[in-house]
C-alpha cells in the first residue's frame, strides 16, 4: 500500500490520498508534478500466485507495457482516458485522469434510491456508443468488466467507463476465472460464458440438459460483444431499480428445475419505468447469447426507438390528470361537500355535452337513414322476385295457348286472311301480347316462320280440287256420249254491271283470275267472275281453261280484305259447263 506524500516514477507523481482498494489493486489520487494537475493513480498487482524469476517479472512488464500504450491510443469521451503508465518492482500502474466524483455503484449506495430514468437513458447511450467503439477497432476488444464499480460518474453528470482491467495478461484472466474468484459484487454483472470455465464438471454437465448442441457451442466459445451486452444490461437494471439483478448462473439452476425465471421485470419493481425499457433490458439480460442483441450498437438503436415512442405518447397525453378531471364532472356526482367556489370549468362541460349531444343526434340520424336505405332496397328486391316468379308462371301458362292458337294456321283458310299482309298483327296475338307480363319477353321464344307452310297447303287444297274436278268432268263425259246434248239457256242470265271494287281487284289479279277463283274461294265456285269478259258476255268466245298449276306465288298473292258482293249470282247449269268444255 502506498503512503500519503509517497513518490513514484522519479518523484513525478505524489500520492495525496487512497480512494479505493480491492482484489486486484487499489486507486490513490496523486499530483502530477509536471503536468501540474490531480491525476488518478491506478495499482495491478500480480496476482499470479507463483515465485517469478528476473525473466519473467521482466517479461510481464514488457506485456504491461505493450497493453497499456495500446490503452494511450483509446479516444473516446465516455472511455476513462489513460495519459502514462510504468512499473515499479512487480506492481504495474496506470495514470488517468482524474474524475471529481465517484463511481455509480458509490452514487446509488449513498442515495439509496434508483435513478430517473432521463439520466439513466442518457448514460446508457454513451457506454453503449464506447462500447460499440472497442468492439470495432482493428483488434476487437472486450471489455469484459462492465459494472457500476467502473463506471465513474463526473460533478457534471457525465459517466466514463474505465479501462483498467484491459491490461491484465492472459494468465491473470485464466487463473481468475478457473478459481472462481469472482465476488458476490461481481457475479451478477457477469454472463454465463465468463463464469463458465469455473464450474465443476458436474454442475457444467446439469446446465447443458437445457442446451441443445448449437447452444452448448455457443455457450463454450470465449466472449464477444454479446457479453459486454450483458454486463452493461444487468448496471442498467440496477440503476433503474435499485435492486441487484440474479446472477446467470442461479437462473440457469431454477430454471432448470422447473421454476420460473428469478429475474423480474424492471417495470414489476419500479411502476415509473415503461415496458418498452424493461423488454429491452429483458432482451439484452438472456442467458443463452444466441438470444440476446448481436451488437451493442443494435442495442442502442432500440433502445432509442422505445425513447421515442415513450417521448411521442407522452406528448400525445399531455395534461391526462387534468383530462381525467374534466371528465369527472361529466359523470353523475356523488353526495359530496359544495365547493365554496365556483367549478371555472363549469361552461366548457356545457358547451362538451351540447357539442357531444349534437354529435350523437347526427350519428343516429345516419343510422336511421342507412337502415331506411337498406328496408327499401329489400323491398324491391322482394318485388323484382316476386315479378319474376309471376313471369315464369305466365309463360307457363301462355305456351300451351300459344301452341293452339298456332295449330289452325295448318289448317284451310278463308283466301282474304291468307293472303292478308304478315307485317299485320292478328287480333289474338294482339290480345295476348297486352296481358303478357312485363318480363315474358325474356322467356318467349321466337316465332317460326309459317309462308312455307301456307304454301304447301295451298298446293294441296288446290291438287284436292283439281283432281275433283277432273273426276266430274270424266262423270259428266261419259254422260254426255250416252244423251243427246242439252239446249243451253242463257236467258236468265242477268249480268250485273262491274263495280269500281271489282274492276281495280281484276286489274290486279287478271293474269291468275281463274286459278284464284278455283283455289281460294271453293265454297262460292258457283259465282261468276266480274272481271271476266266471258262471263259476262255468254255469247263471246270464252278461252279453254288451262289446268290451275299451284305455285308459291298463287298463295301469297295479296287480295284486299273486302270484296264487294255482286248484286246477283247467275246460276250455272250442266249444260254451260259442258258448253265451256
Amino acid at each position: 500500500m502506498l503512503t500519503t506524500n509517497q513518490h513514484l516514477q522519479q518523484d513525478r507523481y505524489r500520492i495525496v490520498n487512497q480512494l479505493g482498494q480491492n482484489g486486484t489493486g487499489a486507486a490513490y489520487e496523486a499530483f502530477d508534478n509536471v503536468a501540474g494537475a490531480s491525476v488518478l493513480l491506478k495499482e495491478i498487482r500480480d496476482n499470479s500466485g507463483k515465485v517469478m524469476t528476473p525473466a519473467q517479472l521482466e517479461a510481464r512488464k514488457i506485456n504491461f507495457a505493450e497493453k497499456a500504450k495500446f490503452l494511450t491510443a483509446l479516444k473516446h469521451e465516455a472511455l476513462l482516458p489513460v495519459k502514462d503508465f510504468f512499473s515499479e518492482i512487480d506492481y504495474h500502474y496506470l495514470v488517468t485522469e482524474f474524475v471529481e466524483g465517484s463511481t455509480l455503484g458509490e452514487a446509488l449506495e449513498k442515495n439509496k434510491k434508483a435513478f430517473a430514468l432521463t439520466e439513466v437513458a442518457g448514460w446508457a447511450d454513451s457506454l453503449l456508443d464506447a462500447l460499440n467503439y472497442l468492439h470495432n477497432l482493428t483488434s476487437s476488444v472486450i471489455h469484459g468488466e462492465v459494472k457500476p464499480q467502473n463506471i465513474s460518474l463526473s460533478a457534471r453528470g457525465k459517466v466514463k467507463l474505465q479501462v483498467f482491467n484491459l491490461v491484465k495478461s492472459t494468465d491473470e484472466l485464466n487463473a481468475a476465472t478457473a478459481n472462481q474468484t469472482f465476488d458476490a459484487a461481481v457475479l451478477p454483472y457477469l454472463p454465463l460464458e465468463q463464469i463458465w470455465q469455473g464450474l465443476d464438471a458436474a454442475s457444467k454437465k446439469v446446465i447443458l440438459t437445457n442446451y441443445d448442441d448449437k447452444s452448448e457451442k455457443i455457450l463454450e466459445q470465449p466472449s464477444d460483444a454479446r457479453s459486454d451486452v450483458f454486463s452493461l444490461a444487468a448496471t442498467l437494471y440496477y440503476l433503474l431499480t435499485a435492486r441487484i439483478p440474479a446472477d446467470a448462473l442461479t437462473r440457469s439452476i431454477d430454471i432448470l428445475e422447473g421454476k420460473a425465471d428469478p429475474l423480474q421485470s424492471p417495470s414489476e419493481i419500479n411502476s415509473s419505468i415503461p415496458q418498452e425499457i424493461s423488454d429491452v433490458l429483458l432482451k439484452a439480460l438472456e442467458i443463452k447469447r444466441e438470444n440476446r442483441f448481436s451488437s451493442a450498437v443494435i442495442m442502442r438503436q432500440v433502445l432509442r426507438t422505445a425513447l421515442v415512442r415513450i417521448k411521442e405518447r407522452e406528448a400525445a397525453n399531455p395534461g391526462k390528470s387534468m383530462r381525467m378531471e374534466d371528465d369527472a364532472v361529466l359523470e353523475i356526482p356523488v353526495a359530496q361537500p359544495k365547493p365554496a367556489a365556483p367549478v371555472p370549468v363549469a361552461p366548457r362541460s356545457t358547451e362538451l355535452e351540447s357539442e357531444q349531444a349534437r354529435q350523437l343526434e347526427l350519428i343516429k340520424q345516419k343510422l336511421r337513414e342507412a337502415e331506411e336505405q337498406r328496408l327499401e332496397a329489400e323491398r324491391r328486391a322482394a318485388e323484382a322476385e316476386k315479378r319474376l316468379l309471376e313471369a315464369e308462371k305466365q309463360h307457363t301458362s301462355f305456351e300451351p295457348v300459344k301452341t293452339a292458337a298456332a295449330a289452325p294456321t295448318a289448317e284451310f283458310t278463308p283466301a282474304a286472311q291468307k293472303n292478308a299482309p304478315a307485317d299485320e298483327p292478328k287480333p289474338a296475338e294482339t290480345a295476348n301480347d297486352a296481358s303478357t307480363h312485363e318480363f315474358s319477353g325474356i322467356f318467349a321464344e321466337p316465332e317460326k316462320e309459317s309462308g312455307s307452310f301456307k304454301k304447301i297447303a295451298a298446293a294441296a287444297v288446290a291438287l284436292i280440287v283439281l283432281g275433283g274436278g277432273g273426276f266430274g268432268i270424266f262423270k259428266m263425259t261419259q254422260s254426255k256420249s250416252a244423251a243427246p246434248p242439252p239446249t243451253i239457256s242463257t236467258t236468265s242470265a242477268v249480268l250485273p254491271a262491274p263495280t269500281a271494287a271489282a274492276e281495280s281487284s281484276s286489274t290486279e289479279t287478271a293474269p291468275t283470275t281463274s286459278e284464284q277463283a278455283t283455289v281460294d274461294t271453293p265454297a262460292d265456285s258457283t259465282a261468276p267472275d266480274a272481271s271476266n269478259p266471258a262471263a259476262s258476255n255468254p255469247n263471246a268466245a270464252k278461252p279453254k281453261p288451262v289446268a290451275a298449276t299451284p305455285t308459291p306465288q298463287t298463295a301469297q298473292v295479296k287480295k284486299p280484305e273486302k270484296t264487294p258482293k255482286p248484286a246477283e249470282q247467275k246460276k250455272v247449269t250442266l249444260d254451260d259447263l259442258l258448253k265451256d268444255n
